[in-house]
């Protein structure tokens, strides 16, 4: 394994389960720099990492990453971009031969024009993020804990035997939820079933809550998990406050609000779910139990016994 010259530092590992990790570091452009770091700030600040606000990811993280994924038996090509994104190289990806563990092409050709939007966005906000059309993480954030969320989205779609499905209902809400918005609705009914397309309830709060789930079973030490529920745990209370005020709200008799349904379900229930994601996390350690510990399946290993052996699966191979 070496790391290239000019450009992104590149690790590429092969799996024996046929698929490959590639971990990019790179700087991105003067747009991600200036405006994307302002936007940012707010972000950083609710998710409680003011310290942050203006770091970029460190080099280290590439192989903090690795260490804590690479047993997981990978089937795709998945790349993960560390402090930068590509919109030229996604579009290389969402179109180019040989791989593994996109959508079909059809999906592919139906989620382009999400592409362009999602990539800008995430430059105008240093948005980290997941695209399962191109199978590509983008971490901007040098925090371990939310590189490992965003590689838990991707291990949960590459081990997924429906993932197509999982991308299809996340390009129907690309399209009607701005249709929505804009076009009025003849009837109560219509725009009810509108609301439930768009957003797909239960939807958002399951495919996060595997993401958060994935990265704490791979944390390797209780202080790492601690330290990560701090992050994960106000973000899943976001994503759980939206879901309760969704679902409210498609109940509702009066449709004909738009702008307040959207106001009330991306903004203030968000932030009330955040603020008791930040409350629950700090819980004292002895009433953690209580909570069941949301994400965790397993505890994780501080050490190896004496007589253990670390057995890994993958191979590196060198990048030219």
């Amino acid at each position: 394994m070496t790391e290239t010259g000019p450009g992104p530092s590149t690790k590429q590992y092969n799996f024996e389960s046929g698929g490959t990790l590639t971990i990019k570091h790179g700087k991105d452009d003067v747009i991600s720099s200036t405006i994307g770091h302002l936007v940012g700030i707010q972000t950083r600040l609710l998710i409680g990492t003011p310290r942050e606000i203006f770091q970029e990811p460190p080099k280290e993280l590439m192989d903090e990453l690795y260490e804590r994924y690479k047993d997981v038996p990978w089937k795709g090509d998945l790349l993960v971009r560390v402090g930068y994104d590509s919109i030229i190289e996604d579009y290389k990806r969402l179109f180019g031969k040989g791989i593994k563990g996109r959508p079909n092409v059809f999906l592919r050709i139906l989620g382009a024009p999400s592409i362009l939007k999602d990539a800008l966005m995430a430059k105008l906000s240093k948005a980290d993020h997941f695209n399962p059309l191109t199978n590509t993480v983008t971490v901007y954030h040098p925090k371990l804990a939310v590189g490992m969320h965003e590689l838990g989205h991707a291990e949960f779609w590459d081990q997924s035997k429906h993932r197509d499905l999982w991308t299809g209902a996340m390009i129907a809400s690309e399209y009607i939820g701005p249709f929505n918005f804009f076009k009025p609705a003849k009837s109560n009914n219509e725009m009810r079933l509108r609301k439930a397309l768009a957003t797909i309830p239960g939807f958002r709060f399951y495919t996060e809550w595997k993401a958060s789930q994935n990265a704490m079973k791979h944390f390797k030490t209780d202080k790492e998990q601690t330290e990560g529920m701090k992050l994960l745990e106000p973000a899943f209370g976001s994503y759980t406050g939206f879901e309760v005020a969704n679902v409210y709200d498609i109940l509702q008799k009066d449709q004909n609000d738009p702008l307040r349904s959207y106001i009330i379900t991306h903004g203030i229930a968000p932030i009330v779910g955040l603020i008791g994601g930040h409350l629950a996390a700090r819980v004292p350690k002895e009433r953690k139990s209580s909570f069941g510990i949301l994400f965790q399946q397993e505890k994780p290993t501080e050490s190896l016994e004496k007589n253990q052996v670390l057995v890994g699966s993958s191979k590196p191979q060198t990048i030219n």
